[in-house]
């Protein structure tokens, strides 16, 4: 099964983390809620953080291993610099299976490039 990711990404030049990730998973699909307010991105495409936070905060305890979730709760904590939490959560996607997921632009990249990219870029946050 691919999950969505619908972050914006910065140019593949920069290879910037993803940002915000949406799974299509079958408890989403039973629930027949919008796929983007499961998983906040509505939220988080408007720069509302907390919203977005809470939102992904019950998502979470619904889906602890969904790596789209933990992505994206992940790139809230590095928006609202909290860099620790965010490497801690995207250690825990490297834990988990690798799974394959398609960006907000259609193209597909893998959960474990995409937390290892994100904790590059928060490791060179935290060292400036």
């Amino acid at each position: 099964m691919i999950r969505i990711v619908t972050a914006a990404l910065a140019s593949a030049a920069t290879l910037a983390l993803a940002g915000p990730a949406m799974a299509t998973t079958e408890s989403v699909e039973r629930a027949l809620v919008p796929v983007d307010a499961v998983y906040g991105f509505s939220q988080i495409a408007a720069n509302r953080y907390a919203a977005a936070e809470a939102r992904l905060d019950a998502q979470r305890a619904a889906e602890p291993r969904e790596p789209s979730v933990l992505i994206n709760l992940a790139y809230v904590y590095a928006k609202t610099n909290r860099q620790a939490l965010a490497s801690a959560l995207y250690e825990d996607v490297l834990a988990l299976p690798n799974a394959e997921l398609e960006l907000g632009n259609g193209s597909a990249a893998w959960s474990h490039e995409l937390a290892k990219r994100a904790l590059g870029r928060n490791g060179a946050m935290a060292s400036r």
